[in-house]
């Protein structure tokens, strides 16, 4: 039986790939890996290190936590220090980024803590 947290990542890697239109050769060749591991990656029969997941969350400015969650989150959402961005990611692997002025961000952020405070009360109940 497979692992659900591999699985879920395997997924994950898949459809950012596929929606940045890469093949397993491009996303290998920028990771400094083999097409043949990013084929184990996505067919969940091998994990990923650490440095190599930072890389992976870095080129598709997605968060580790998301890309390690094995919760059923349909997106995530990473503000860049170097320009404000927002990324949107659905269950289904599309994804769209905004760029937005200071007095967005901050909104967002509020936001983001209402929905974590949300989910947590969620969690007790």
């Amino acid at each position: 039986m497979k692992d659900e947290k591999l699985e879920i990542l395997s997924w994950k890697i898949r459809q950012l790939r596929r929606q940045s239109k890469m093949t397993q050769v491009d996303l290998a060749n920028k990771l400094g890996v083999t097409a043949a591991t990013i084929a184990m990656w996505e067919n969940g029969r091998r994990g990923i290190d650490t440095i190599t997941l930072i890389k992976l969350s870095n080129l598709f400015n997605v968060t580790t936590d998301w890309l390690l969650s094995s919760e059923d989150k349909t997106l995530s959402v990473k503000l860049p220090q170097s320009e404000n961005t927002i990324t949107i990611i659905g269950r289904n692997g599309s994804f769209n980024t905004y760029v937005v002025d200071d007095s967005k961000v901050e909104a967002i952020r509020k936001f983001t803590e209402v929905l974590a405070e949300q989910n947590d009360l969620n969690k007790k109940k």
